[in-house]
């Protein structure tokens, strides 16, 4: 449908409305508000007459380019009949009603228009409301922030010092591209292009997802790479669901289960291969909404537990609070609980708090300072840590462990290279930060460049120099994490997951290997004898190698996720097109267009590898499940492209995930490299940060003697195992005082050797 005259004056309209002054004053003069709702309404009155139908289905080709071709100011599309006074168009609009508010301040303006149109207008939607709603409505909370503290928030505030609130805990995720709701604004997305149902996830899972015979390894990476992007990511999105009475667990398979609003229940198609014909329903309970956008008021957005940094809250926590439960109090050192039967000495090898939540292994006495029992097994329990999925299989037990006993080993060292008297939260906090550096520069050094390969790194100015500073720090840059992130790109890891999870002794021999739906929330692999497998946990993950990362998912997620009563599981790639519906993701040619890729503009007969990124039977396969390309799923379309030659994604996800990262770095005013002076580092110790591999802090926080290089890749005569006395340490010579006594600064403060200040 091409432009035609009054969609032209419609955006002329809307920049003249765009230019206005403050809604303090009054509109400009030659658009009144009441001016306003005319042209709207004539507009949407003559949008309704003209879609009356929805068009055929096999309609050409290219009439479906030249509905690509609309003005992206007011975008009208087909996606599903008329029925009544709503009509879908791209997204959601209703005939326009008789409310009317006479003022036209900030305080209403948002409220006019949701009464005016029934929720959100494509006015709302445009990017001139949006700038014009930010140039003059959008407001900070009076928030007052040190601009001369070294260290981050605990909860991410004041990062931003112009806008405090920026990726701060329990905040709204952001967008890349606006949501697409059924009704606009909150129902999930669950209607195609040409107003039919969006098939089933558990009937895309079937079809699409089903693993193979034997699974196929990946070439060279491990199945550390995997976990360590689990660990990486739980540090900067975790999205709360809803939950019922007292904070009790929706059921929405029961009977009358189905009932609450907050269930999105995903169905079971007769004659599944797995589940069984008495099984008709897999439990889907809604994320938890968050407070309405400033700038899209109204739009259900989801909430963001953690901060948006990659500042290490998956070791620490994202509140006060929580980082306070988590410290020893003394030494700098994260708290620990030791056993008496333990026969480690070493502080730094002490097993972490005892965490119950969310897990299996219940406490069954009165009295259980070490161990959470189960049955009598002194074996198995649940740990604490920054973030709660630490129990949820023991690769990531074993990583949140990791990291916890190498911030007391680098604690330990920082207090012996010191002369002057730190207090333990100074310890604690310079350890912090050294250790939250190093997590910053393994994920963007080691661990991106082989999802999104070097070229995607160059153009979205990801590596990091290779020595010295490199101040990036933009304050424009909202690092905030997008939905489209969290809720579907970087799901990609979990097609790497293996059906076992296993550990390997000294002579990397495996010796043990259990099913991996056996360890879900059951952290006994990791607990075992004390702790004492950890290592063996860890020999593995850095051995073995990962799944490929492809359309295929194992068994044990696929059809065994999360075993619940009477042997309930779930479907872990249905789950994730699911919850990208509930989310309100647009589908995948959204985001081809968002990212200047080529997009499908039909599945016709003549026209049937239509999708660019996709091999031919992709191709067949997704135009089996879908009836347009505009209506595939985000996650299913981007799981299923054709991976870069250096990398383990395809372009759409190598795109959201290359610029998410980027906002995440550049909008970071504690990014490791940036040279500041009060909260960065000296040049001295950015090159020792710089100089650290994550096999080195395998050997420095555990009892592995041997690994290879690069830890994340399989090793091979190109990369051999090495004696861990082999990888030099970090010299915390750099962060010691002068030996001589003459005064020095440090932290914007002035010392003496003696540790007064001056």
């Amino acid at each position: 449908m091409s432009m035609n005259s009054e969609q032209h004056a419609h955006s002329d309209f809307l920049r003249a409305f765009s230019q206005g002054n403050s809604p303090q004053d009054d509109m400009p003069t030659y658009w009144d508000i009441n001016e306003l709702v005319a042209n709207l309404k004539k507009l949407t009155q003559q949008s309704l007459q003209q879609r009356t139908s929805p068009p055929d289905f096999m309609s050409d080709v290219q009439k479906d380019r030249n509905d690509y071709d609309r003005d992206t100011n007011f975008r009208i599309g087909e996606s599903m009949p008329v029925s009544g006074d709503n009509f879908r168009q791209g997204f959601l609009l209703r005939k326009p009603n008789s409310n009317s508010v006479s003022t036209k301040r900030c305080s209403n303006t948002s409220t006019f228009f949701a009464k005016t149109f029934g929720g959100k207008s494509e006015v709302m939607l445009s990017e001139i409301w949006k700038e014009w709603y930010r140039k003059h409505c959008k407001t900070e909370a009076n928030q007052k922030c040190d601009e001369n503290n070294r260290y981050a928030s605990a909860n991410g505030s004041c990062n931003n010092l112009d806008h405090p609130s920026l990726g701060v805990a329990n905040s709204n995720q952001g967008r890349y591209v606006p949501a697409e709701y059924n009704d606009g604004f909150n129902e999930p997305r669950s209607y195609g292009k040409y107003g039919t149902k969006l098939p089933e996830p558990r009937v895309i899972s079937n079809m699409l997802f089903k693993p193979q015979k034997s699974t196929k390894l990946s070439q060279d990476l491990t199945i550390l790479h995997m976990a360590w992007g689990q660990f990486m990511i739980h540090d900067v999105i975790k999205t709360p669901i809803s939950k019922g009475v007292k904070g009790s667990d929706i059921q929405c398979c029961d009977e009358n289960g189905g009932n609450s609003p907050d269930c999105f229940s995903l169905s079971i198609p007769p004659n599944d291969p797995y589940f069984s014909n008495d099984r008709r329903c897999l439990n889907f309970v809604r994320s938890l909404p968050g407070k309405p956008d400033e700038d899209l008021p109204g739009i259900r957005e989801q909430i963001n537990e953690v901060t948006s940094f990659l500042d290490g809250s998956v070791i620490y926590g994202s509140s006060e609070e929580q980082m306070k439960d988590l410290k020893m109090g003394y030494k700098g050192l994260l708290a620990t609980k030791e056993c008496p039967f333990s026969q480690r000495v070493s502080n730094f090898m002490r097993k972490p708090p005892i965490e119950t939540e969310g897990c299996r292994t219940l406490a069954k006495g009165p009295d259980t300072p070490c161990l959470v029992l189960s049955k009598g097994d002194y074996h198995d329990y649940c740990q604490k840590s920054g973030d709660k999925r630490v129990n949820v299989v023991p690769n990531l037990c074993a990583l949140h462990n990791l990291f916890m006993r190498y911030h007391n080993r680098m604690a330990e060292r920082l207090a012996q290279a010191n002369f002057i008297s730190w207090s333990s939260d100074q310890l604690f906090e310079e350890t912090r930060k050294i250790v939250t550096a190093i997590l910053q520069h393994v994920t963007y050094n080691e661990y991106l460049p082989l999802v999104i390969g070097k070229k995607n790194m160059i153009k979205y100015e990801l590596f990091s120099a290779e020595t010295g500073f490199d101040t990036v720090y933009n304050k424009m840059v909202d690092a905030t994490v997008k939905n489209s992130f969290g809720a579907a790109a970087f799901r990609f890891g979990h097609s790497q997951i293996t059906n076992f999870q296993s550990r390997m002794n000294s002579q990397y021999y495996r010796y043990s290997e259990t099913p991996i739906e056996q360890t879900f929330n059951r952290p006994r692999m990791c607990t075992a004898q004390h702790g004492e497998n950890i290592p063996d946990l860890l020999r593995w993950l850095f051995t073995d190698k990962s799944a490929e990362a492809d359309r295929y998912f194992e068994s044990g997620v696929r059809d065994k996720l999360f075993s619940k009563q009477q042997g309930k599981t779930l479907d872990l790639p249905a789950i994730n097109i699911q919850r990208g519906r509930d989310h309100g993701l647009p589908g995948y040619n959204a985001f081809r267009r968002w990212c200047n890729l080529a997009v499908g503009y039909s599945f016709g007969r003549r026209n049937t590898w239509s999708l660019s990124d996709h091999s031919y039977s992709n191709t067949r396969l997704l135009r089996k499940i879908y009836r347009h390309p505009d209506d595939i799923d985000l996650f299913v379309g981007g799981i299923s492209e054709n991976y870069l030659t250096d990398g383990v994604v395809g372009p759409t996800f190598a795109c959201i995930i290359g610029r998410q990262f980027r906002d995440i770095k550049l909008g970071d005013r504690f990014w490791y490299e940036n040279k500041f002076t009060v909260t960065g580092f000296t040049l001295d110790q950015v090159n020792e940060i710089k100089k650290v591999k994550l096999s080195q802090v395998i050997c420095e926080g555990s009892d592995v003697n041997s690994v290879q290089e690069n830890a994340l890749k399989a090793p091979s005569s190109e990369n051999p195992r090495r004696e861990c006395s082999d990888f030099p340490n970090i010299d915390l010579n750099k962060w010691k005082v002068p030996a001589n006594g003459e005064t020095f600064t440090i932290f914007g403060k002035t010392y003496q050797k003696n540790g007064g200040i001056v």
